[in-house]
């Protein structure tokens, strides 16, 4: 699993899309191992109760994401993934 009880996560992947980029708190572990998708196909793995809502299928919400849906956000040392996209700063010289 990605995320712990009570991490912030941001959703990195959503059936519908309109979730993505959703931040939010993994509050407790569902009982279910797994959420139906649009297809009707089951996708197993652990699933978080979460204290913010998405959009579900003909307009419902929920509360429950995959865990391999999410990116826990943590502050921990290590490389600000960012630089992998963005690429280091560069110096430049001002001529005024």
């Amino acid at each position: 699993m990605k995320c712990k009880q009570n991490d912030l996560a941001i959703v990195v992947r959503s059936v519908l899309g309109s979730s993505i980029g959703l931040v939010l708190r993994c509050t407790r572990l569902a009982s279910v191992s797994g959420l139906r998708n649009l297809d009707g196909s089951f996708a197993y793995g652990p699933v978080w109760e979460t204290d913010s809502y998405g959009l579900a299928l003909c307009g419902n919400t929920h509360n429950l994401w995959m865990d391999a849906d999410l990116r826990p956000l943590r502050d921990e040392p290590g490389a600000d993934e960012t630089l992998l996209w963005a690429g280091l700063p560069q110096d430049s010289e001002v001529n005024a």
